[in-house]
């Protein structure tokens, strides 16, 4: 849920600005500006980052196999399938935004990549079998070698280099992050699993973001440039985020507790990216129910955007838990999982006989007498 809130928030300065009225870019440099950028500037892909060092703290201690594997990607495509073709069904009936482009994308939203952040987890999810294999065989000195490599490249270079490398795909920011969770959860190292590590990892990711946003405006005021403070802290796999996403996640990992209500909301929030961020949607949203601009000067700015935050994150989770998960209860989870196994075990045995006819096509015959 931390999360979504901060995916949401991200998209609350970066979306909801009307670029033929209003960029945080042309704004002075004041304690607002400040304040918004730092707040927000992160968030999205400390959102993200968070997101899928979850999913990477369970996968990495799961059995793993090309069909457990397939089995997640089916049963995620199937909740993708219902929000995309539902929201193109509802877009067109209440809108003229209906076009072929976005009827193929909400038909097909993993192949032409609606949701950047499905795609790439997708793609992971079928790599992670081998991965995880390849990373099994690897010593502890070689996979933090990997790890020291990993970040050098795709962490360090993008800061020094001026953001050449912040285009980065979204499966290889996944698997660095699967890298280093894996080894956290293999090795357990003392260091990075002790108490005052991740409050220190957590402390320095916010005073280096503080930093940064501080220097980039001043910069941008000194040259008379447009320049977003937060731009460092949006690079993907920045220090800033990886430091506070991993703070964030260990000190979580310590903290034991049950509520109901909690995994009920938590069961929904993949909902609220499905929703928010589908075309039509984030239009609707951002350029005209809840544009930044024109609260920017407003004293009340902070209580509205996070009004807005949880006002758009509950909407989301409601959505999912009182309409798709009883419909799914009532319809193809009723044997969750069956038709894939069919199809699976199928594909298998045609596989197999297909091998074995090649393998007595390709003997050759022995001498005749």
């Amino acid at each position: 849920m931390i999360a979504m809130l901060a995916i949401v928030g991200a998209h609350f300065s970066s979306l909801s600005q009307n670029t033929a009225s209003f960029s945080f870019e042309h704004q002075p440099f004041d304690l607002t500006k400040f304040m918004m950028q730092s707040l927000f500037a992160p968030t999205g892909q400390l959102g993200v980052t968070l997101l899928f060092m979850i999913s990477s703290w369970f996968l990495c201690l799961e059995h793993v196999s090309l069909k457990r594997a397939s089995l997640k990607a089916w049963l995620l495509e199937r909740q993708v399938l219902c929000y995309s073709i539902c929201l193109f069904a509802i877009t067109t009936l209440t809108t003229k935004q209906a076009s072929i482009s976005l009827m193929l994308s909400s038909f097909f939203p993993s192949s032409t990549n609606m949701w950047w952040y499905v795609t790439s987890y997708l793609q992971f999810l079928f790599l992670w079998p081998f991965l995880t294999q390849g990373l099994r065989a690897l010593s502890k000195r070689n996979h933090a070698m990997l790890i020291v490599l990993s970040l050098a490249f795709f962490s360090i270079q993008p800061l020094v280099l001026g953001y050449a490398l912040d285009t980065l795909p979204g499966i290889t920011r996944f698997v660095v992050i699967y890298i280093i969770i894996a080894f956290i959860r293999w090795y357990r190292p003392r260091f990075l699993l002790s108490k005052k590590c991740s409050y220190a990892m957590l402390a320095f990711g916010i005073t280096l973001n503080l930093l940064s946003v501080y220097v980039m405006d001043i910069l941008g005021e000194f040259l008379n440039e447009p320049v977003t403070g937060g731009r460092i802290a949006s690079i993907p796999l920045s220090p800033i985020t990886l430091s506070i996403a991993l703070g964030l996640l260990l000190i979580c990992s310590r903290m034991h507790f049950t509520s109901r209500v909690v995994n009920v909301l938590s069961s929904g929030t993949f909902a609220v990216y499905l929703i928010h961020v589908y075309p039509s949607v984030r239009q609707l949203l951002w350029e005209h129910l809840f544009p930044v601009g024109e609260w920017y000067r407003s004293p009340w700015l902070f209580p509205y955007a996070f009004g807005v935050i949880i006002l758009i994150t509950l909407f989301g989770i409601l959505i999912d838990i009182l309409i798709r998960q009883p419909l799914f209860a009532i319809t193809i989870d009723r044997h969750k999982g069956r038709l894939f196994n069919r199809l699976f075990d199928l594909a298998h045995t045609w596989q197999v006989r297909l091998s074995e006819h090649r393998s007595r096509n390709s003997n050759p015959e022995g001498p005749k007498e």
